[in-house]
């Protein structure tokens, strides 16, 4: 075999290659607009993964202010991957004074989160929960969970719970929001959290 043979043969195997990856392509987007087709346009891939969408992400700018001597408001902004925009904003009713703490008591707080990508409004969650503690131990008396979409956004899961939880020995009272946001006719899928907890002092933190 002379080396022109090698080059024809070598040329050749290189153009089945092609070929084969052209093929592959093909039959990948099939099953693709076949699984669009079949789900009425969506994807219907789920994933029981739940994360913190701030997880990670740079913190731009974080500020707090008493609003009242009793209401107090702390505004957080984050900036995705993406280049979205988080603006995550916390706002506590005191039933008492905040410097005097006490082993009983209770609180109301809201919380809204928002996705901005440039201007263009993504979508908002608002969590309004109830939390009391008195003897060492607290609880979620009561929550409310809501959330509004921007254009071309819709919701492929929202579920709202509350409860306790314990974590290195320290238990807390919970309320809680998993949800799953996407671009109509996204293939991407993920469930993130978004939550407000109260330990058995009284202390507010936002994802826990």
């Amino acid at each position: 075999m002379n080396e022109l043979q090698c080059l024809r043969i070598q040329k050749h195997q290189k153009k089945k290659v092609c070929e084969m990856r052209k093929i592959f392509k093909r039959i990948w987007v099939g099953f693709v607009t076949a699984v669009v087709l079949l789900t009425g346009g969506v994807s219907v891939l789920v994933s029981d993964t739940v994360l913190d969408e701030f997880e990670s992400a740079p913190l731009l700018s974080d500020e707090t202010r008493m609003i009242t001597p009793l209401v107090e408001e702390n505004v957080k902004t984050y900036q995705l991957e993406d280049g979205s925009t988080l603006i995550d904003t916390t706002i506590i009713e005191y039933q008492t004074n905040p410097m005097l703490r006490s082993s009983a008591g209770s609180n109301t707080v809201t919380r809204y989160k928002e996705k901005y990508d440039g201007s263009v409004f993504k979508w908002k969650i608002t969590i309004t929960a109830t939390f009391s503690w008195k003897d060492g131990k607290s609880t979620c008396d009561s929550m409310n969970a809501s959330y509004t979409l921007g254009a071309n956004m819709s919701s492929y899961g929202f579920t709202q719970s509350s409860g306790n939880s314990s974590l290195g020995g320290l238990t807390k009272a919970y309320a809680k929001v998993d949800y799953d946001f996407r671009n109509t006719n996204s293939f991407g899928f993920m469930t993130y959290k978004f939550e407000i907890t109260c330990t058995t002092t009284g202390t507010i933190a936002d994802n826990g």
